[in-house]
């Protein structure tokens, strides 16, 4: 499978929510991902899908790398947030594999764009 739509990334994503045990087949599927999304919400739950079982995939830094070399042009804030928390992830379980990436989206986030992730609003 080299394609997903977005609304099967995002079940995808519920189902190992739902069923964690399902993971492993989840991340097979994603082994053979390559193309771009267009879609934020099915980027959000393949960054989701990333960071939680980053891991098991072996691609996972390269998918991530690709999505971190493109942030700059990402209008969604919740990707951006997946992205980092994705990111973030994978560093602590890969951290050889993706410490220049992750160095490269703090730089970003912390950079002169601060919109990288979207403010919480402090509850009244």
């Amino acid at each position: 499978m080299n394609e997903f739509s977005p609304a099967v990334l995002q079940t995808l994503r519920d189902l190992v929510w739902v069923c964690p045990q399902c993971g492993d087949a989840v991340c097979s599927a994603l082994e053979g991902w390559e193309d771009n999304l267009q879609d934020s919400q099915g980027r959000g739950a393949l960054l989701w899908l990333l960071g939680v079982y980053g891991d098991r995939v072996t691609g996972a830094p390269y998918l991530l790398e690709d999505c971190i070399d493109g942030v700059r042009s990402e209008v969604s804030a919740e990707v951006k947030t997946e992205l980092l928390t994705a990111t973030l992830r994978l560093f602590l379980s890969r951290p050889a594999e993706t410490q220049d990436m992750m160095g490269r989206l703090l730089v970003y986030c912390i950079g002169r764009h601060t919109h990288c992730i979207e403010p919480t609003s402090p509850g009244r």
